[in-house]
């Protein structure tokens, strides 16, 4: 699982203050496999959408994320 909170409409890693959500390792591996299964990719990102209370290109910055930490 992965900590996340929403900073200036930008996804960041939680530094233990503020609000924050988790993306589980099962939402991770939608994100790699998005061509596979596209219902549930866009599910994700609504998900995404109604965390951070805006629209922007938060897959993009999830997958940026994802290359740093692992």
């Amino acid at each position: 699982m992965l900590r996340l909170r929403c900073e200036d409409k930008k996804l960041v890693l939680f530094k233990n203050n503020g609000r924050s959500f988790y993306i589980c390792n099962d939402c991770i591996s939608i994100i790699k496999e998005s061509q596979n299964n596209q219902k549930d990719y866009k599910k994700l990102e609504k998900t995404l959408f109604r965390e951070c209370k805006n629209k922007d290109d938060y897959i993009g910055q999830l997958k940026e994320i994802l290359t740093h930490v692992r």
